[in-house]
């Protein structure tokens, strides 16, 4: 399957982007100054909508707050997703006019910017539709940052049925304009949530053997679970074991009756994952055993690892060469962290790589879910180009739609 004229097309697509650059900008500033917490992005959904309809194109609600429409005509589907949330925390950009006006909210992880490209991609292949070999589903998702995870529910609700091919960007100061940041296959872990309780007997902190310490005890399991990666999987395999919180206790001079133990597992590995649960339980039980108190495990298997597809990530590169505003395609290493486009790679075989939006000379360099993240906007134009070109070269490429 092929399009005739294929660089004529991308030249109107990228003409169109360049016309329309200052409406990208002042979509994305419209978003980052009005973020919305995960599963309540009803203001922004609104927005959407109302671009949509600007350009011809009729978005469809679905799972609350997401938004959903194909472009093009009968033949393979192709999805380019944006996450729409926004994170819990200030915004700190005070002397900028697109600082969030939203108190406790900020967009300090790009979704405002994520959303601009996305809508920019649509309106450049709304005006080639016509000269699409296929269609193109846009899914706008709600909850990237909360649980339960969007992308679960968008599975759920039946949005990437048909889909041969996904794919999804993250902007980053990390990376200058102009360059792009590939994971060809492993991209991020598997994230599960751990929840462990220690049941001890309280008493007075005066008389200890009275009482069986649950903060002992704890800390006492705390030590023994950071032995189970360094001692219990193959240095080959990655996995990372985290104990994050501990609560327990009111006053200094009460034994406290429980402790709670919250922390996080990741892996590449779901076998991995799944025999570190089991090391876990056997763990707690054990050393509360061994100390006279009780444990219990409550976890959640949360996101599953996020594996790029090969062939989608090669031709995803081939396709990004031919953009003249992308200077560098570079290889990142695979990282721990947790993205629940994970889901949509259950589904379907697709790439998730990083739009480089970083400039120190602007002073533009602060990471995600910092309170003074920005990026310099001129990358707004590169991703949502990346977006509609590797679009169109995916339908071009039905032999690669196979993980």
């Amino acid at each position: 399957m092929s399009i005739k004229g294929c660089a004529k097309v991308k030249t109107q697509i990228r003409n169109w982007i360049y016309e329309n650059e200052d409406n990208i900008i002042t979509w994305r500033r419209d978003f980052h100054s009005h973020p919305e917490l995960s599963w309540q992005e009803f203001r922004t959904q609104e927005k959407i909508l109302e671009v949509l309809r600007s350009f011809g194109i009729e978005g469809k609600k679905f799972s609350g707050t997401g938004i959903s429409f194909d472009l093009g005509k009968e033949g393979p589907i192709i999805a380019l997703r944006a996450d729409m949330d926004a994170l819990p925390m200030p915004d700190e950009k005070v002397s900028k006019p697109y600082t969030s006006k939203n108190p406790g909210a900020a967009h300090s992880c790009g979704h405002d910017a994520h959303v601009a490209m996305l809508l920019g991609a649509a309106g450049a292949l709304k005006s080639i539709e016509d000269q699409l070999p296929g269609r193109i589903r846009f899914i706008f998702q709600p909850s990237e940052e909360a649980s339960p995870p969007g992308a679960e529910q968008v599975v759920k609700d039946g949005i990437m049925d048909q889909v041969v091919a996904i794919l999804g960007v993250h902007i980053t100061a990390d990376l200058p304009v102009g360059t792009i940041g590939m994971k060809r296959e492993k991209a991020w872990a598997s994230a599960t949530e751990l929840n462990i309780t220690i049941h001890g007997k309280g008493g007075h902190g005066a008389y200890p053997h009275r009482s069986v310490d649950s903060v002992l005890v704890g800390s006492m399991v705390v030590q023994a679970l950071h032995t189970l990666v360094s001692r219990n999987v193959d240095p080959l395999e990655s996995a990372v074991l985290t104990i994050g919180k501990i609560d327990s206790g009111t006053v200094r001079n009460v034994i406290p009756e429980t402790a709670i133990l919250l922390g996080t597992l990741r892996t590449f590995n779901l076998e991995v994952r799944d025999y570190l649960i089991r090391r876990i339980q056997e763990v707690i039980h054990g050393v509360t055993e061994a100390m006279g108190a009780t444990g219990e495990l409550d976890y959640d298997s949360g996101y599953p690892p996020g594996i790029n597809t090969l062939g989608i990530s090669l031709l995803v590169e081939e396709s990004l060469a031919s953009i003249a505003d992308v200077k560098e395609v570079v290889q990142l290493p695979p990282g721990m962290g947790a993205e629940d486009f994970a889901f949509y790679l259950q589904e379907a075989p697709g790439c998730f790589y990083n739009v480089g939006a970083g400039n120190k000379e602007k002073g533009i360099t602060y990471p995600a879910h910092h309170p003074l993240f920005d990026i310099d906007e001129s990358a707004l134009k590169v991703g949502a180009q990346a977006l509609a070109s590797n679009a169109i070269d995916l339908l071009k490429r039905t032999d690669l739609h196979k993980k």
